[in-house]
């Protein structure tokens, strides 16, 4: 996201990130591909009709008859709810803590085609569509990315990947001579980390924080929220992919390559 050096890919996303495929592309395998998860009942608080979301769907199908088939999926912001702000000299940040309805196509897309930007439907919380003006379409995208990303860099890097790791690390060192055979196994995927969690403490976390429209007082309740809910199979990716329904999804990258990775680790762990 904040790579400063002109690219291919660079080059590419400045041309394509207002399309609606470009963004649902985002969700599988972009800067947070862990938030989506396949949608076979809309909840009670999105209240989507088929006569909304017709026009977006194939020829033929139906908004039922796509929830039938797993082709719908969704993106739900509800530990944003209510979450503090920053509040900057100019006046206090916004986060929409909103969902976000998909639809995977017959070319194999994955497309937005609702947006709800807060949790309680109100006749000041429309349902946004992609038929709506271009530039409130857009901004319900924008909206729904902030929160995409906020997630990714606090919960999913910082909390499941630095300080999860962190934990183990330590009880690796109190609790294990160097010669245990699990010291020796784990002493590679450990080194740096409780160095690297120590100086980014010091020096990049809280201006992290400050950075977004949740400053430090929200990211920390943000983590706080999420950790209450994790469990063991959250942190092994198969699980992670299947209990989010994406198993067959196609041009899944994430997953793909992802698992390659986890195999590997399994076979060298034997």
């Amino acid at each position: 996201m904040f790579w400063w050096r002109s690219n291919i890919i660079t080059e590419y996303v400045a041309d394509h990130w207002k399309e609606d495929k470009f963004f649902g592309s985002q969700f599988l395998n972009g800067f947070n591909p862990t938030v989506i998860r396949r949608c076979q009942q809309l909840p009670s608080n999105f209240p989507v009709t088929n006569e909304m979301v017709q026009p977006f769907l194939d020829a033929g199908d139906s908004l039922r008859s796509a929830l039938e088939t797993g082709k719908i999926f969704m993106y739900d912001a509800k530990h944003f709810e209510r979450i503090p702000k920053r509040i900057p000299d100019e006046g206090i940040l916004h986060v929409a803590p909103g969902l976000c309805l998909f639809y995977l196509n017959s070319e194999q897309q994955m497309k937005p085609i609702a947006i709800q930007l807060y949790q309680q439907p109100a006749e000041d919380n429309p349902i946004f569509l992609p038929s709506d003006l271009e530039s409130d379409w857009l901004l319900a995208k924008m909206f729904i990315n902030n929160t995409v990303v906020m997630q990714h860099q606090f919960v999913v890097h910082l909390l499941k990947t630095h300080l999860l790791a962190e934990v183990y690390a330590l009880s690796m060192l109190r609790n294990l001579p160097t010669v245990h055979p699990i010291h020796k196994i784990l002493t590679p995927h450990f080194q740096g980390t409780i160095a690297v969690n120590t100086k980014a403490r010091c020096n990049l976390i809280v201006k992290l924080f400050e950075l977004t429209a949740v400053g430090t007082k929200g990211a920390l309740e943000l983590m706080k929220r999420f950790h209450q809910e994790i469990t063991y199979t959250d942190l092994c990716l198969p699980d992670n992919i299947t209990s989010r329904g994406l198993d067959d999804v196609p041009k899944f990258y994430y997953k793909e390559d992802g698992l390659k990775i986890w195999s590997s680790l399994n076979r060298n762990k034997k």
